[in-house]
């Protein structure tokens, strides 16, 4: 945080939320500012209800997330990884918000490491709603 301000990049969020709020136009680098930063409250937001119901998570954010090796693409790096409380896996979180999804070169891996023993589970939730 630099000036009181949450920060995205190099971009303040605050400053980017007050033009929005005014009904300015943000630019494109502005938009993936505010997209990313509600994309990572909302994985936040899921890891904290996992937590709260008595499983481990390890999470993208901690630089500790379950990175995978794909054979002739690159690695695919998943949200979080959840555990029960005595230690072994559940599977594997990938959360999604707002008008997002899956992109095809994602999705393409993911079924690869679905062929592997890998679970996946998606969590969507459209913002759109929770912004106003």
């Amino acid at each position: 945080m630099r000036g009181g301000q949450r920060q995205t990049g190099r971009l303040p969020l605050g400053k980017i939320f007050a033009k929005s709020a005014k009904g300015l136009k943000l630019t494109k680098a502005e938009q993936r500012a505010v997209n990313e930063f509600v994309g990572n409250a909302y994985r936040d937001h899921i890891a904290d209800f996992l937590r709260q119901n008595g499983r481990a998570v390890i999470m993208d954010a901690q630089d500790r997330a379950p990175t995978f090796k794909i054979p002739g693409k690159t690695d695919r790096i998943l949200d979080m990884k959840v555990m029960a409380k005595q230690g072994n896996l559940l599977g594997y979180v990938e959360t999604k918000s707002g008008k997002v999804g899956q992109d095809p070169a994602q999705a393409a891996k993911d079924a690869y490491l679905r062929t592997q023993g890998v679970s996946i589970t998606y969590v969507y939730e459209d913002m759109a709603n929770m912004l106003y």
